[in-house]
């Protein structure tokens, strides 16, 4: 990052980033050809925006808001973000061509949260901040044995 980044502003682009994958989600359960598949992303997509309300709240408790980043961390922080496949997500993005092209972006989308989360975690010197980002691990975690599942599942048929 060209500026020292803050808490605030990564807190804030995992928002963004949770919002672009709740737009995902939305737009892939309207192309799935199954109920089941359609139900997935359907759920996933409102977990999504749940996330994104949790890093709203966050960024309201955050009392160390303008607490700049390590350098080394921020520039951890900024490869983590600039490499994620939703925070690249835009309306234009390609087309997905099938449902199980859709999961696999799922798994690498859930897997960019995880490291970014949990990076986050590490920087931030709230309790009530981490003890949220714990729950949105766990829930990131839960996302990725799930996509993977069906992965799998797809690929036996």
């Amino acid at each position: 990052m060209d500026k020292k980044a803050t808490l605030s502003d990564i807190m804030n682009i995992a928002r963004s980033n949770e919002e672009k994958g709740a737009w995902f989600y939305a737009r892939m359960a309207e192309r799935a050809g199954s109920e089941n598949i359609k139900n997935v992303f359907e759920k996933l997509s409102r977990e999504e925006l749940e996330h994104k309300a949790a890093f709203e709240k966050m960024l309201k408790i955050e009392v160390r808001a303008g607490e700049e980043i390590g350098a080394e961390e921020g520039k951890l922080l900024q490869s983590l973000i600039s490499t994620s496949v939703f925070y690249r997500m835009t309306e234009e993005s390609r087309e997905v061509l099938s449902p199980a092209e859709a999961l696999a972006i799922g798994v690498q989308a859930e897997k960019d949260s995880i490291l970014l989360y949990q990076s986050i975690f590490n920087q931030s010197k709230s309790q009530t901040v981490r003890n949220m980002l714990s729950i949105l691990l766990e829930e990131e975690k839960r996302h990725l044995v799930e996509l993977r599942e069906h992965m799998e599942e797809m690929q036996q048929i």
